[in-house]
């Protein structure tokens, strides 16, 4: 009956002890008897283990929530946001011109910028990637749409998607896609696959410049390639520094 009563004292005291708040006949009596005694030692033992808050299952829970609660909320202000500027423009367009024309470009972009934010900040994993592919699956509708508007409903320009656009659209596309699927395959940090997209982007841009206006004097091409070539030696090296500082 002591010993029980003395263990339910000691595991009172254990928390001051552990805290430096008992005096030194306390703190002697206590470590007398936690050296015969292996129940309190194993609570004393327990009680002075550091627990990581960041590794409490409720905190990790609480900030799941949060989180999510406050992606929800972000996603639920885009969305009304877009769907009053898409009003707006409709509105204003039809009471200007008594018809829809430039809104059907606004409201085209706008749909296409939420569905790409919508994509990246509900991907846990690889939202470059996602983010790109919706890019990748949108541009050509997006770009369909401002075709139509112009040329159709507005009577301007000339048909450019399909011997322009398109083109150009894979062209960038495929560069970007270059770039990714280099930084997957080989693990590489950020820098380096910007520095890939750099450098493809001399010949991009080459392309490019001849679709849209062949007439372009060479000189202009070289100067844009140069610059490019220095701007992706410099993020090819700043990858470098970053890779060997992690591997530290």
């Amino acid at each position: 009956m002591n010993q029980k009563i003395d263990c339910d004292i000691i595991k009172d005291l254990l928390p001051l002890y552990i805290d430096n708040m008992t005096s030194s006949n306390s703190n002697q009596c206590i470590e007398e008897h936690l050296k015969s005694c292996d129940a309190c030692k194993k609570v004393y033992e327990e009680m002075g283990q550091t627990i990581s808050v960041e590794k409490a299952p409720e905190l990790q829970n609480f900030k799941k929530f949060l989180y999510k609660t406050k992606i929800m909320y972000i996603i639920i202000a885009l969305l009304a946001v877009g769907i009053i500027s898409i009003g707006i423009c409709l509105i204003v367009n039809f009471a200007v011109e008594k018809r829809l024309s430039w809104s059907l470009i606004a409201g085209g972009g706008i749909i296409f910028s939420y569905v790409t934010g919508y994509v990246f900040l509900m991907s846990k994993k690889n939202k470059l990637v996602k983010s790109l592919l919706c890019i990748s699956l949108c541009i050509i509708p997006l770009l369909s749409i401002i075709q139509f508007t112009l040329y159709n409903i507005m009577g301007l320009g000339f048909l450019w998607l399909w011997s322009i656009a398109i083109p150009i659209t894979f062209l960038w596309l495929s560069i970007l896609w270059v770039g990714m699927l280099f930084r997957s395959l080989f693990k590489l940090n950020i820098f380096y696959s910007v520095a890939i997209i750099a450098f493809l982007s001399i010949p991009g841009n080459l392309i490019t410049n001849m679709l849209v206006n062949p007439n372009k004097r060479l000189e202009d091409f070289i100067i844009n390639g140069f610059t490019n070539a220095i701007a992706a030696i410099v993020l090819l090296a700043i990858g470098i520094y970053v890779q060997k500082k992690a591997k530290k």
